[in-house]
């Protein structure tokens, strides 16, 4: 996959995690902890797929734990 393509890939895993992190927000001010959480869930895991993509790797689980073997790099702060 070329590089445009990665980095498109890793910006749209990012902006769902971002879109996830304010409904989480939302779900948390409202009292709905449970909610809430299975969204922050979801947003580490479309973080971590968002800088998989930008490397042009995936991550084909729904695992946090999964992810923990694999090395991580945040373009940031290459």
């Amino acid at each position: 996959m070329s590089q445009e393509k990665a980095r498109h890939r890793a910006g749209l895993w990012l902006r769902q995690a971002e879109d996830d992190l304010r409904a989480a927000q939302v779900l948390q001010a409202a009292g709905q902890a449970a909610q809430a959480c299975f969204l922050a869930q979801q947003v580490g895991e479309k973080a971590i797929k968002g800088l998989l993509a930008a490397d042009d790797r995936d991550l084909r689980s729904h695992s946090l734990v999964a992810a923990q073997s694999l090395e991580l790099h945040c373009p940031a702060s290459q």
